[in-house]
């Protein structure tokens, strides 16, 4: 189980993993981060594994796989991460951090 926050109040929900119940219970676990579409995902379950991708950007149209939206500049999802991680429930992970980046951040030349 985990904690994620839900308009300030915490609620407890299952963990990532047990929300994919697509696929064997035995079969590895794939987290994505920064996923986008969630192809990464997508792939990992056709290989017969499970998983979940995380952004805080998700466009419903385009999305391949189970995904969740969360935005990883905050503390508390960075800290979900972090504890779903050392639980050893995830078997595998990808990141895919963005290769722009946001005008008020980086000034242009």
């Amino acid at each position: 189980m985990f904690w994620i926050k839900i308009y300030g109040l915490k609620a407890s929900l299952p963990s990532p993993r047990d929300l994919c119940l697509l696929g064997k219970s035995n079969s590895p676990f794939l987290l994505e981060l920064f996923c986008g579409s969630a192809g990464v995902c997508a792939q990992f379950r056709l290989l017969g594994g499970r998983a979940l991708g995380v952004d805080h950007l998700l466009n419903h149209h385009k999305l391949k796989s189970a995904a969740v939206k969360l935005d990883l500049t905050e503390a508390w999802v960075q800290e979900l991460v972090f504890k779903e991680i050392a639980s050893g429930q995830v078997d595998a992970m990808h990141l895919g951090p963005p290769c722009g980046h946001p005008p008020d951040i980086v000034p242009h030349c």
